[in-house]
């Protein structure tokens, strides 16, 4: 008796397709790259990220956000030092992406509502608020 799996693909089809999508791949990376080398630079979107996330680290306002004009119990212990970007600071600790701060951008403006860092960093990750068992599963395993 065969057994069916995936909504009546059986097992020698899904490798069958598998297969096929595998060998049409590498034709469908070099369209991708052809296009993408007609359009114009200043046209091209940018499709890499690398993602800074650092727990326990250096308050955002320490590193990439100084406040040179606060008062000294705001603007913190580090010195603002200009970038290659007119206008836009750091802190003196970073002087090397201060030379390539045109070829990054600094987002400032995310923000979760949850006193909870765990929970506010799952936001920051994913965009969505962890479910309600998770929560409780958590506190239940606290206690």
């Amino acid at each position: 008796m065969a057994h069916s799996y995936c909504d009546g693909i059986d097992r020698r089809g899904f490798f069958k397709v598998g297969s096929l999508g595998g060998l049409t791949l590498a034709e469908t990376l070099r369209l991708q790259a052809l296009s993408a080398a007609e359009i114009p630079p200043e046209k091209r979107q940018d499709v890499n990220c690398i993602f800074i996330f650092i727990i326990g680290g250096m308050a955002h306002q320490d590193m990439w956000d100084p406040k040179p004009e606060a008062p000294a119990e705001i603007r913190g212990d580090f010195t603002p030092i200009q970038t290659n970007v007119p206008g836009m600071q750091v802190t003196n600790i970073l002087p090397k992406m201060a030379q390539v701060a045109d070829q990054f951008a600094i987002l400032r403006g995310l923000t979760h509502s949850d006193p909870d860092h765990t929970a506010g960093y799952h936001v920051m990750m994913t965009g969505a608020h962890p479910g309600v068992g998770g929560n409780f599963n958590r506190n239940k395993q606290d206690n």
